[in-house]
């Protein structure tokens, strides 16, 4: 189940950092699109002005600019992702192997297995119970909260 969520979490990174790179390949056919008009617009066989196509080239650049810094974003999540996911599994397969353990353990063993998980337990008088666990609970049970 884990490794399927993070097949889906890294194939949703990956989809979102193709589809910048091809809005960037995009800008970048207008831009050349646009810069082949600017000689059609110096010999005059052009219905746009210089002017306009300077406006337009500069909106252009300044779109490939930030799609290929979003891009550059992109593949920074990707790389973290992928870092936060092994990290995430090697947390739930140390999890899952300590409750293979416990199941197949005697008494004597799952209360080793306890005390490693557990660092302590207070029960309070109106019966309230704190566990201070050997992990940080919380971030576990978040899934992919974890801190890098």
């Amino acid at each position: 189940m884990h490794l399927s969520l993070a097949l889906r979490v890294k194939l949703n990174y990956l989809c979102y950092s193709a589809k910048l790179y091809l809005l960037a390949i995009d800008e970048r056919g207008v831009l050349t699109l646009l810069k082949s008009e600017v000689v059609k617009s110096i010999r005059g066989e052009s219905s746009f002005s210089t002017e306009m196509l300077s406006d337009l080239i500069r909106e252009a650049e300044s779109e490939c600019a930030r799609l290929e810094e979003q891009c550059a974003d992109a593949r920074r999540d990707v790389k973290d992702t992928e870092n936060l996911l092994r990290q995430l599994s090697d947390h739930f397969d140390e999890l899952i192997s300590w409750a293979e353990l416990y199941d197949s353990a005697s008494l004597e063993k799952k209360k080793m297995v306890v005390n490693a998980l557990i660092n302590r337990i207070e029960v309070s008088r109106d019966y309230k119970v704190k566990i201070d666990f050997n992990f940080d609970f919380e971030q576990f049970t978040q899934g992919l909260d974890i801190a890098a």
